[in-house]
């Protein structure tokens, strides 16, 4: 069950200057039940949208399935949560090249298979990473 409360009543807000264009405030109220328990979890959002609360709950649930999404999917594909890379910005400069691969084999339509093996096939394969990157391999001397 899911509960979303908005106000447009700002003024007890401290350091909301800091927003410029802050119009709302949403609290979502989650609670999951499942045989061993139920748990409740409450978030708040500032939003530069106007206070309506059903417009609100449709755009943070938009929102977390696109980044549910995206994150599974850099998952499976790379497997992502195994990386063990902390060095300072390493982690985050990984993700966005995975994210820009990952982007480049969705555009990629001659292969008809599913995103893993097509990461796959371009580790294995010169000529199509090629065709992935779309470059042009004539005229290229190889080793």
């Amino acid at each position: 069950m899911r509960e979303v409360w908005s106000t447009a009543q700002l003024t007890s807000l401290r350091d909301r200057e800091r927003w410029v264009k802050l119009q709302s405030v949403a609290l979502v109220r989650s609670e999951r039940v499942s045989a061993e328990e139920t748990t409740i979890e409450t978030r708040l959002y500032i939003s530069s949208a106007s206070n309506n609360a059903e417009r609100l709950a449709n755009a943070i649930r938009s929102h977390w399935g696109v980044e549910n999404q995206v994150h599974w999917v850099l998952d499976v594909v790379f497997a992502d949560d195994d990386s063990r890379v902390r060095v300072d910005h390493s982690a985050h400069n990984l993700v966005i090249i995975r994210q820009i691969v990952l982007n480049l084999l969705r555009q990629e339509t001659s292969l008809k298979t599913s995103l893993r093996q097509k990461r796959l096939r371009a580790g294995w394969d010169d000529s199509y990473v090629c065709k992935v990157l779309q470059v042009d391999l004539d005229g290229v001397e190889q080793m």
